[in-house]
């Protein structure tokens, strides 16, 4: 299995640069995975990947054109009969959609006056159809959710009078599957408009998941390709498997292994899950009513009792608040009787994203406010370095915001900050972010 995805890859080996550094190999983290060939700095480019297929999600509208991505423009559907939502003739005509629309036609679409939403969010799987025959044997290597419904075939099924034959709806499923277990959310476009897609990304979908990943990626619009750049967040020896970040880094181990469960199949195991403090940070903790912490006994075992650290008191985990891991996402600081920590790290967050947006620009902010996101910031940054992320996208966004602040507070004629950190927070925010900051 390793040779012949390594030999798949290799003929893509144009879009990942001049130098292959990196090869796959068994992993001892899941199946196969993607390894260093090379050591790596932090920030330092490991591989450029570009999709096998990319389209919209199946579960979000508003649309977009189907050929440019564009959204906020007006939409009709294509004339030439296959029911998807085109912005002009231009795109109608263009070659990427021309084959799904004379693929479609041949499936004999039903017919109707306005454009299909269905057919809409069926479309990056349909797209699987019409990818090169090496190009499917990729995708039959990525990593596949199990279960046996999907809604995009469904929906195609709904819309097209000819069936698929055998051989079509088992690669349709198996696309459904891999897409479900492996694609990449990423969005197309400018400001607050912007298309919500999806794209198989094959090398960097070969990358196994950590609660501490020592990679993060970003997109750029390349040629009118949406292509991924994946870097290092840590230094990386050679041989050291690379691993990506599938959950939310900032959620507490039991909803991250709630969300992976129940969207990935799998129940992570690394070296952060093993760890009831998340490395001293106790992101897990609920408050006792003797103010001590508890904990869960084990934090690999769902149904572990907890501890309080102070008073030794067990409790279920069926009597705390994370019975039902997501729905903590939308409570309160307090549920269930019980005092949640990482719901007091989310509020900080709130404050941070919303103090100098919202409406409200940080000229507008008094110097209290000023003060209170500063703290909050670097408290979040700190939480970043405490959970061992390195150089996050998120530590990244913080530190924008942090400059923000700073800068802010420097403009006022009653504040001198200092210096060194100011810079600071704009390189680190530049670095991570890829971005340019005057």
């Amino acid at each position: 299995m390793c040779d012949e995805l390594n030999r798949l890859l290799k003929q893509r080996e144009l879009l990942f640069g001049d130098r292959k550094c990196w090869y796959i190999n068994k992993s001892n983290i899941s199946g196969s995975g993607v390894f260093a060939d090379k050591s790596y700095e932090t920030g330092e480019l490991i591989f450029r990947d570009t999709p096998i297929v990319i389209g919209p999600r199946s579960s979000v509208l508003p649309p977009a054109c189907v050929s440019c991505m564009k959204m906020g423009v007006p939409l009709i559907a294509c004339s030439k009969g296959c029911r998807l939502p085109v912005c002009s003739s231009e795109c109608e005509n263009s070659i990427s959609h021309r084959m799904e629309c004379q693929l479609l036609l041949e499936f004999s679409v039903k017919e109707g006056e306005f454009w299909s939403p269905l057919l809409y969010r069926a479309l990056t799987a349909f797209r699987c159809l019409l990818v090169s025959d090496e190009d499917k044997k990729l995708i039959q290597c990525l990593s596949a959710n199990k279960k046996t419904k999907h809604i995009e075939i469904l929906f195609l099924k709904k819309e097209l009078q000819k069936n698929f034959s055998d051989v079509e709806e088992r690669f349709l499923t198996l696309s459904c599957a891999v897409l479900s277990g492996t694609a990449f959310e990423t969005e197309l476009g400018e400001g607050k408009i912007k298309a919500s897609l999806r794209g198989l990304y094959p090398l960097a979908g070969m990358m196994n998941h950590s609660c501490v990943p020592n990679t993060q990626h970003y997109f750029l619009l390349e040629n009118n390709i949406q292509t991924m750049y994946v870097v290092a967040t840590c230094p990386i020896p050679e041989g050291m498997e690379l691993t990506t970040n599938y959950s939310y880094l900032f959620w507490p181990t039991i909803i991250r292994r709630h969300f992976l469960s129940v969207t990935k199949e799998f129940l992570c195991t690394c070296i952060r899950c093993g760890d009831p403090t998340e490395f001293d940070t106790n992101l897990s903790a609920v408050e006792c009513s003797c103010g001590g912490l508890i904990l869960p006994l084990c934090a690999i075992d769902m149904k572990s009792d907890w501890q309080c650290g102070s008073c030794n008191s067990i409790v279920p985990v069926t009597k705390l608040p994370f019975a039902n891991p997501s729905e903590i996402l939308n409570k309160s600081e307090t549920a269930q009787g019980y005092k949640i920590k990482y719901l007091s790290i989310m509020e900080k967050f709130k404050k941070v994203w919303d103090m100098g947006h919202q409406g409200i620009p940080y000229k507008d902010l008094k110097d209290e406010e000023l003060d209170d996101k500063e703290k909050n910031t670097k408290e979040l940054i700190a939480l970043n370095n405490a959970l061992k992320l390195g150089d996050s996208r998120m530590k990244g966004l913080l530190s924008l915001e942090l400059y923000e602040t700073l800068k802010e507070k420097m403009n006022r004629d009653n504040y001198i900050e200092d210096e060194e950190e100011i810079e600071w927070a704009r390189d680190s925010a530049k670095k991570i972010l890829n971005i340019s900051i005057d």
